[in-house]
């Protein structure tokens, strides 16, 4: 829900989705490393986490990307890759004395007093419920998603997508987080890059297994939530019934 409403963050998820998409399918073309590298580049210089994200998906996706680099794609990738991104952090370092400004990263100072002073894996120790609600009223049934670990069995692709979200978990428990549900609910936002690859899991699942049009009924009750601001727990009952009721018209229809 809130997603919805921070503009940096869906065009970061806008070109993660890119990147991913170029890395499925990878190509020989030139063009495909140029849009890969401004891509990559944009990710890096859009948020600070950009850079840990970007290298996670680069090695899980890329090793048939690198095996096509030539001279000239390696220049249509980093040169990109450099102006969009890591201009960015050369700036912050001559402005603020901090590649990663506003985050206090190693020896190099951040914000001072900074509200989002509680990594995300701290909140969720200290704060379990709170980050549990928060979890759901963002993603609702898309919640479930993380048991799709349980069908890591081997690194074809859909195994590599839930590796994905895997060690994007790993970054997201290190970053800014703080002590209220409204931060608890805001910053889930930054587990964007865990829940696409799943969700993603998710379709291509209900793809091999003839389940589209239960994965329809399922996505489109959580769209209808999504387009609210405000949490209202007490309408997840309406939620449960719009699936059951979805689930009922179409397995009649089936059975017609």
């Amino acid at each position: 829900r809130w997603f919805n409403t921070q503009i940096v963050d869906i065009w970061f998820v806008v070109f993660y989705a890119g990147a991913l998409h170029i890395l499925l399918k990878p190509e020989k073309k030139s063009i495909n490393f140029l849009l890969l590298g401004t891509c990559i580049g944009m990710i890096v210089g859009t948020k600070y986490s950009g850079p840990f994200f970007a290298v996670i998906l680069l090695l899980v996706f890329g090793k048939q990307t690198v095996k096509n680099f030539s001279l000239k794609n390696a220049l249509l990738f980093f040169v990109p890759l450099s102006i969009l991104g890591l201009f960015w952090y050369i700036r912050n370092y001559i402005v603020k004395g901090n590649p990663f400004y506003p985050l206090a990263f190693l020896y190099f100072p951040g914000v001072k007093n900074w509200a989002l002073e509680e990594p995300v894996w701290k909140a969720i120790i200290t704060h379990p419920f709170s980050m549990m609600s928060a979890l759901i009223s963002e993603y609702l049934g898309w919640s479930l998603v993380f048991f799709s670990i349980f069908k890591l069995k081997e690194l074809n692709m859909k195994g590599k997508l839930i590796l994905l979200g895997l060690l994007n978990l790993i970054v997201y428990l290190f970053l800014p987080n703080g002590s209220s549900y409204t931060v608890h609910v805001s910053n889930l936002r930054y587990a964007i890059p865990i829940m696409m690859p799943f969700i993603l899991w998710v379709f291509l699942y209900a793809k091999q297994n003839n389940k589209e049009m239960e994965l329809s009924f399922f996505a489109f009750a959580n769209i209808i939530f999504s387009l609210q601001f405000a949490y209202h727990p007490k309408l997840i009952f309406v939620y449960i019934l719009v699936l059951v009721l979805s689930a009922i018209f179409y397995f009649r229809k089936v059975s017609q």
